[in-house]
């Protein structure tokens, strides 16, 4: 009985060895793993924002495409409507004088680019396609299994990530 036990033990341990080692091999997966930010979600933002309305009969303000823009945070949004907010009690006849979206007044009309990446900040710098020195920087994130735009222009971008002017 004492000749079968080796063969047995041998077995088992190279079972358990075999069994260890492949599941160390499977890397862990997290909520935060599985989903990546899409970066082309700011070009195709940027996109629908210089573009809006498709109708030109019909009248829709900045701060109610914003409002109704599924791409966009609740950060985005309200801190958008704090700028607005806070540029017509400061102005009340001129308000902004720039899109803080864009951080311009002037900005391409036939689209955006990807200019570059940061993936550790989320920033996209897009650039135009028929003005490719005019640059704009857009803050994406990955949230609730989507991307979102969470900055454009001077919304949530911090002076030292906007575009230079």
């Amino acid at each position: 009985m004492h000749h079968f036990a080796k063969p047995i033990l041998l077995c088992l341990f190279l079972t358990v060895t075999v069994t260890a080692c492949s599941n160390e091999t499977k890397p862990e997966t997290t909520k935060a793993d599985a989903v990546l930010p899409d970066y082309d979600v700011a070009r195709q933002f940027m996109d629908e924002y210089i573009n809006y309305p498709p109708n030109p009969a019909r009248h829709i303000s900045d701060s109610a495409f914003i409002s109704s823009s599924t791409m966009l945070t609740s950060r985005f949004k309200s801190y958008y409507d704090s700028i607005v907010v806070d540029a017509w009690k400061r102005d009340p006849e001129l308000g902004l004088d720039f899109d803080p979206v864009l951080d311009a007044q002037d900005y391409p009309d036939s689209g955006f680019m990807i200019e570059r990446i940061d993936t550790i900040s989320g920033i996209v710098t897009l650039s135009g396609k028929n003005w490719p020195e005019f640059t704009v920087a857009v803050k994406v994130i990955a949230a609730d299994q989507k991307t979102l735009i969470d900055g454009a222009g001077v919304v949530n971008i911090s002076e030292e990530k906007r575009a230079t002017r």
